[in-house]
Order: C-alpha cells, then structure tokens, then sequence
C-alpha cells in the first residue's frame, strides 16, 4: 500500500520534568515505576538539609550539588531514551475518562492523539500486532526482513504498515520513545495499543451522535416517493424500509438491475433475509453511479467499477461534511468551533479514513438504531478487508483516490503550510525590511 509520511502537521515533541534521582535502568518487560517529580512534605523532612554558614552561604550535604538540575528523561548504553513523565501518563491514561480527569492526570493530549489515529489508522487495524511488527523493522535493511518475516507478518505490513506513520506522527512523544519500546518497554508499547483500542467505541459512538443531531447537513436523505418526511426524523424508517429512497443506495451495484425490476420485492427479500448483502458486493452509495446506464443494464468492467468506486458524491460530500464541516453545521459555524481536521491539523486523506466515512454513511442510510458491525449480511470489518485488497492490488488506483480526497483538506493544508513573511512583496515583508 502506498504510504505518505504524514497525514497531519504536528509532530511529536518531548515532555520532561524535575526528578530528585535517576532511576535504575528498567527490567526487560516491565513499566519503571515513575518516580515523584516533586518531593512530599514528609519526603522534605527526611532529606539532608542544606547548612548555613556564618557569612550567609549554604553548603549542600555530601553527594548533594546544584550544578545542574537533573531531569526525569534518560538514556545509557544498556536503556535508551525514556521519559519517566510520559511513562507516568501512559500509566494514568484510561479510555473512560471524561475531560476533568484527563486534565488532571495529563493525558487530554494522549486522547485526542488517539482519537486521530482511529480516524485515519482504522478502527479494524490490528494495532497490537502492527506496533510491534513496525518498531522491528526500523533500522532492518529489506533482505533481512524478507527472510524473517511470516505470512501473518508480511499480511500485516501489507494492509496496515502506513498506520504506523500515522501513530508515529499522532501519539505524543511515541517516536522519541520508539527505541525504547523496541528493546524493553514492552509494556509500554503494549499500554499504547490498548489504549488506542479501548477508545474506539466511544469515540464512534461520538461521531455517530453528532451526525445524527444535524443529518441533513451530512447527507441529502433522499425521501420515500410519497415524500415522507419520516426517513429524515425517523431513523428506522430508512434502509430497505423505504425501498426507493435509502434502500436504492444501499443495494449493490451488480443487482440494480434485480432491484429496478421490482423494488418493493427486492426490499422485502433483503428484510426476510432471503437476499444476503455481502460486504465485498458495495452498495451504490459507494459508486460514481451516474458514469453508469441508468436503467442498470449490464455490469461494468472491473475497471470502470474500480475508478468509480469510492468516490460517488454522496461519499465525498459527506467525506467533506465529517471533517472540514458544513455552513450549515449549528456545532461548527454559529458556536465558532473547529471542525475535526482543523482540531488535529489533518492536511492529508488515507484509505482508512475513506473506509470509515464510507461505514458511517452506510449506517446512516441503513435503519439501524443502533450502531452494529453486520447489517442485512453486510459486514464493516470484511468491508474494510475487501477495499484494503483492493488498495494493495492497485497502488495506482490508491494514489488517485487519494489525490482525490486530499482537496477537501486544501485549506487546512494551506492555513498549516503558510509562512509569516514568506512572500517578499506583502505589507509584513515591506513593513519588517
């Protein structure tokens, strides 16, 4: 799969604070316990005092100096670079808490790192196997992980190895501690993972909740023939519960013309389960639809389906909805909030971000109420699977989608790459010669 070396303008940086000794180097497999960066009252009196002397100097106590103050990042020749301060956050960080306690242990920064990289990394990335995997090559030249590497490893890479540019560039501070978790911070590289993992639902579940407040400003529901406003309102009134509108989008491609012949029919198989939705048969919202006949006669070629394929403008506006956000969108433009790639400095599309887009909006067209992996057959993981394939399959086909989506994020990509001062003729240049 083609990987691009960022989807986002930050980058990682590097905390520390004040620790009153070094610790010892960390077992192999063990989390060092983090020390206190500030003494306690009790600690304070326990510790040698500084003495007074008769011309108003101190003295420190032996094996006391103040040269230089001594700092809770460290690194020998037997343990590399780690930070005790981000260790102590890792070990804090906890998927179910709300902003107050994030601000209070420190880790509001670990979550919405998180929340980027399930967005653009995939909820379906087998990150506790991909981290892993990734760390080991780095600093392997190609033949020598050729010859080690399994068919679970090599499928790994294959699917997901742009992900780890993703967690790299997005998890505070991971990439200063990629040596480290490497060679004896397993359990650190391993608090990473589930962290990213556990926040998964909740964050969905967050997405999910503010689509559905303001759905119109998402995707243009298409009413029933009768004009029902109740598809709009009424989520369960939506998929194949209303045959010519939402259930026209979701029924694949290849059987429009079985659904064109009788759509009421085709709509109560697919809810009898008589017709199965497979999750590599996509359904047309997917699809550039109108490159094809519209009376469905025939299949495309397997070409023509590919080109079209995830980019109809049903998946892009709604792409461009979840976000950049909307004029229209109450939570964005009347209360003044950012959207989703302006918080994170998303500049950049992946392929995962498209399959996760594509997942919402099947649900909303869908009559679900509640978020589900299956639906009629269909599978979202197995989905995900099928266009990661595909994206493998056809590098090329990849960096044109790409391409594509990367116009939504233009004027975040230009507001994060302009430069104060940078165009010689502008009043700031004239002003500042």
């Amino acid at each position: 799969m083609p990987s691009r070396s960022s989807t986002t303008g930050s980058s990682a940086s590097t905390g520390s604070t004040t620790a009153m000794h070094p610790p010892q180097p960390p077992a192999p497999h063990q989390l060092p316990t983090p020390q206190p960066t500030q003494p306690t009252p009790q600690l304070q009196q326990q510790m040698p005092q500084p003495e007074l002397q008769t011309d108003g100097t101190t003295t420190e106590p032996d094996g006391e100096d103040d040269d230089e103050p001594q700092d809770d990042a460290h690194a020998s020749e037997e343990t590399p670079y780690f930070s005790l301060y981000w260790l102590e956050r890792l070990r804090a960080a906890n998927p179910s808490h709300r902003r107050p306690q994030r601000l209070e242990l420190g880790t509001d920064d670990l979550y919405w790192g998180s929340r980027t990289i399930l967005r653009m990394g995939g909820f379906y990335t087998p990150y506790k196997k991909l981290l892993p995997l990734s760390l080991m090559e780095i600093g392997c030249d190609d033949d020598m992980i050729t010859d080690h590497a399994d068919w679970e490893h090599d499928h790994i890479m294959r699917l997901y190895g742009d992900v780890f540019n993703v967690v790299m560039d997005e998890f505070p501070e991971f990439a200063d501690h990629a040596e480290y978790m490497k060679t004896v911070g397993f359990d650190a590289l391993d608090a990473v993972s589930s962290y990213i993992i556990g926040l998964g639902g909740r964050m969905r579940s967050d997405d999910i909740s503010r689509i559905k407040r303001n759905p119109r400003n998402f995707i243009p529901i298409p009413l029933t023939a009768s004009g029902s406003v109740e598809v709009d309102k009424l989520k369960a009134s939506r998929g194949f519960n209303d045959p010519r509108g939402c259930g026209s989008l979701l029924v694949p491609l290849t059987q429009y013309a079985t659904y064109l012949a009788d759509p009421e029919e085709f709509a109560t198989r697919v809810r009898l389960a008589l017709i199965k939705l497979a999750p590599d048969d996509y359904p047309r919202a997917f699809f550039d639809f109108d490159k094809f006949p519209s009376d469905g006669s025939g299949v495309p070629s397997g070409h023509e389906l590919r080109e079209a394929f995830l980019r109809g403008p049903l998946l892009y506006n709604f792409y461009t909805a979840f976000y950049i956000g909307t004029n229209e969108d109450p939570t964005e433009s009347k209360r003044g909030q950012k959207s989703v790639a302006a918080k994170t400095g998303t500049t950049h599309s992946t392929i995962h971000s498209i399959i996760y887009a594509a997942t919402l909006l099947r649900f909303m067209l869908s009559d679900q109420v509640f978020w589900s992996e299956t639906d009629c057959g269909f599978s979202n993981r197995k989905f995900s699977d099928s266009v990661l394939l595909i994206s493998v399959k056809y590098p090329q086909w990849t960096e044109r989608l790409l391409k594509y989506y990367d116009q939504v994020f233009e004027s975040v990509r230009e507001e994060h790459e302009f430069v104060i001062g940078g165009q010689p003729d502008s009043a700031f240049s004239l002003m500042s010669a």
